[in-house]
């Protein structure tokens, strides 16, 4: 039976390139063929039906056919390691992160210098004992005295280094000892060594010499604390720690909660305002230098 011409038998050099595209030109060939010799003697599903089974018998990929998939990338971990690794020692190496291992160096150095002795700080915090503002079904004698307003302030000496210091290390009596100073006007009626805030391991004692509380212990370990207990008439004073010692040349307040909040605030504050003159800085000197180089271009 004569066979109708088909226009897929000019090949191009396509073929060549794409042995898939050659593949499917001839089972197109095929099926047409397949048609025009069933003519148009059975149904269209029945004409589909054959051509599913003519393409299952006689349709084959070319053994030297190229799959044409992408291929999914793969995660070579070796390589990725290896440039991750140079990455960062080319950044380190580099004159910003050698700006950065130099200031780094300095600060961990001044701060081991800095922990690795004995640090001493003190915190006061002031109440009201006895108030003649109040209701008070009670009333505070000290040593035969009854007193109507009473304040009552805590001053906690601590060791916040890591070594400790000991007392015979301290400066004597008549030189710079340890001591709380106690202002004139203070009107103090009563001092003791307050144990419930006192650690239990440290052996102290106050002497009170003229208006000054000098503080004796055996050991202050780190972390250890010494507690005094005041009470005094006049709430508007403020108690101070003076002293020296070996590898102690200054005792220094501890910041309170409000304290460190203030500061804070102002450090960030002042950090977002830098941060927001060197963008505008850096927008204006932009624009500047682009409008120059487009006068220079029209000129």
């Amino acid at each position: 039976m004569s066979q109708l011409p088909s226009v897929y038998n000019d090949r191009n050099k396509n073929d060549i390139v794409n042995p898939f595209l050659s593949t499917q030109r001839n089972f197109n060939q095929k099926i047409s063929n397949l048609f025009y010799e069933m003519k148009i003697e059975h149904s269209p599903m029945y004409k589909l039906q054959l051509a599913r089974e003519h393409f299952n018998s006689d349709f084959k990929a070319p053994s030297n056919a190229k799959s044409v998939q992408t291929q999914k990338p793969t995660f070579n971990i070796d390589t990725d390691i290896k440039k991750i690794i140079s990455a960062v020692w080319n950044f380190w190496t580099s004159k910003t992160g050698a700006f950065l291992l130099a200031v780094s160096a300095i600060v961990i150095g001044w701060y081991q210098f800095y922990i690795n002795r004995p640090i001493l700080k003190y915190g006061t915090e002031t109440i009201a004992f006895i108030s003649s503002q109040n209701q008070n079904d009670y009333e505070v004698k000290v040593k035969g005295t009854s007193y109507k307003d009473l304040y009552l302030t805590r001053v906690i000496l601590q060791n916040k280094g890591a070594e400790a210091l000991s007392g015979a290390d301290v400066s004597k009596i008549g030189h710079n000892p340890i001591r709380i100073i106690v202002p004139k006007n203070a009107e103090m009626v009563h001092y003791a060594l307050d144990n419930t805030i006192t650690t239990p391991d440290i052996t102290a004692a106050l002497q009170k010499i003229d208006n000054n509380l000098i503080i004796e212990f055996d050991f202050l370990n780190s972390s250890y604390q010494i507690g005094t207990s005041i009470l005094h008439q006049n709430p508007n004073v403020e108690f101070k720690v003076k002293g020296s010692a070996l590898n102690v040349n200054s005792i220094t307040k501890e910041w309170s909660d409000r304290q460190i909040k203030y500061w804070t605030l102002w450090i960030l504050g002042g950090l977002y305002l830098f941060l927001v003159l060197f963008y505008v800085y850096n927008h204006w000197l932009a624009k500047k230098i682009a409008k120059q180089e487009e006068n220079k271009k029209l000129s």
